[in-house]
């Protein structure tokens, strides 16, 4: 197992050239937030808010597919996203059918965390859909940043929660949340490989390799 878990990491590396800008950016590269619409694809509808849109990415990726969407960002690196925090957002009850949280809840405290479910849950219309992606399982205490100047210890890129299925499903659930996809995989590889990397996933071939870079991210369904 420990050598099919090798050979996996090492087909990672030679595809890592196409990854670099991740680590140039805090933002994933395009073609893994059209990987995430393949996914969401049997679960978005009507108006369309994603919270924490960042550089813009997935908020053109939707456009160009037809769909309609709004986002928002604390630090908006696009025009067309607007200033906004999911903590507190500024809109009415029940006016959005999907609300994308890509990579945003890993980031809140426990109450901000809060404060931002309970936001998304009442400007979601009834039978309306949370799709998250986050960090499967991080240890985010490993490889820590330090401040040269108080020693101070925090992530690289600022994430406060530890989410294993089991919690981030039981957090859910006490938001009023009912979970109807749960997938434990990695986005880049999957997104990647185009085919290959669906039916990789189908088959549950990852399930056959040590390797939990497979299985690093986890993506979400939930309805109001």
């Amino acid at each position: 197992m420990e050598d099919k878990g090798k050979l996996v990491c090492e087909l990672m590396d030679n595809k890592y050239d196409k990854l670099w800008q991740v680590k140039q950016s805090p933002y994933k590269p395009d073609f893994i937030y059209e990987g995430i619409l393949k996914l969401a694809r049997r679960y978005t509808d009507g108006l369309t808010l994603d919270i924490g849109a960042g550089d813009g990415s997935l908020v053109m990726a939707y456009k160009k597919q037809g769909g309609r969407i709004d986002g928002i960002d604390l630090a908006p690196k696009h025009p067309l996203i607007l200033y906004g925090d999911c903590r507190k957002l500024k809109y009415a009850d029940g006016v959005y059918e999907t609300i994308f949280a890509i990579d945003i809840l890993e980031h809140l405290d426990d109450e901000g965390l809060n404060e931002c479910l309970n936001e998304v849950y009442r400007v979601l219309c009834e039978n309306g859909r949370l799709i998250i992606t986050t960090s499967n399982d991080e240890d985010i205490k490993a490889f820590p940043v330090v401040c040269p100047e108080c020693g101070c210890q925090f992530h690289r890129v600022g994430h406060q929660q530890r989410f294993t299925e089991h919690r981030i499903i039981g957090i859910l659930k006490n938001h009023g949340f009912r979970i109807v996809k749960l997938r434990k995989l990695n986005l880049g590889f999957f997104s990647m490989f185009g085919v290959f990397g669906k039916l990789f996933y189908l088959l549950g071939l990852q399930k056959r390799f040590n390797a939990p870079i497979l299985t690093k991210d986890l993506f979400i369904v939930c309805e109001k």
